[in-house]
């Protein structure tokens, strides 16, 4: 009896002296890496890396453009034809994201994007090159649904809406002539790693 108290006292004076156990401090920041394949006007394979803290999340996405475009028959101002391309469509955006819901099933992300896109020629007829490089600017409002299927990879579904904000001529006459377009409607389905 003697000893157990005495075990006792000692305890209860090194939990005095060493005070309670303290819990690691969550962790606030965190990063991820993402592919998916974007489904617009011109297709492409997107790639996005990004960094969160608290319920602010920023990202930078690559879309590689795969499809390419309808051709684009270039004439001269008397009509007389110079070449026919066709085109594919590569963006780089800079996207902010704010999380407004984390449940168990999905978390939801509103988002809000600024976006450059670039045309690049595909082997055409004609000698010259008309388009190449021709530049469009958007911005874009999405929501982006992430469902976890392990501790650290989701599977993601976003879609979103882009409005032009600018674009040179030569964007401006190959999308036109082609029917693509730098802004409207897209959809990104793809995974997210959690780091």
């Amino acid at each position: 009896m003697r000893t157990s108290l005495t075990l006792l006292a000692l305890t209860l004076s090194l939990t005095l002296v060493a005070g309670p156990r303290r819990q690691p401090a969550p962790q606030t920041v965190h990063t991820h890496l993402g592919i998916g394949y974007t489904l617009r006007s011109l297709c492409g394979i997107a790639l996005t890396g990004g960094g969160s803290y608290k319920q602010h999340e920023a990202e930078l996405q690559l879309t590689i453009g795969l499809q390419s475009s309808a051709q684009v028959h270039w004439y001269d101002d008397t009509g007389v034809w110079l070449s026919t391309m066709t085109y594919k469509q590569h963006s780089i955006a800079l996207r902010y994201g704010y999380v407004v819901s984390a449940w168990r099933i999905a978390t939801l992300t509103p988002q809000a994007s600024l976006a450059i896109h670039m045309l690049t020629e595909q082997g055409g007829e004609g000698s010259k090159s008309y388009a190449a490089s021709a530049m469009a600017s958007t911005a874009a409002i999405g929501l982006r649904v992430a469902v976890p299927v392990s501790p650290n990879v989701n599977i993601t579904l976003t879609p979103h809406y882009a409005i032009t904000l600018s674009q040179d001529a030569r964007f401006r006459g190959a999308s036109r002539t082609a029917g693509f377009s730098a802004g409207g409607f897209g959809l990104t389905v793809g995974a997210m790693i959690d780091m």
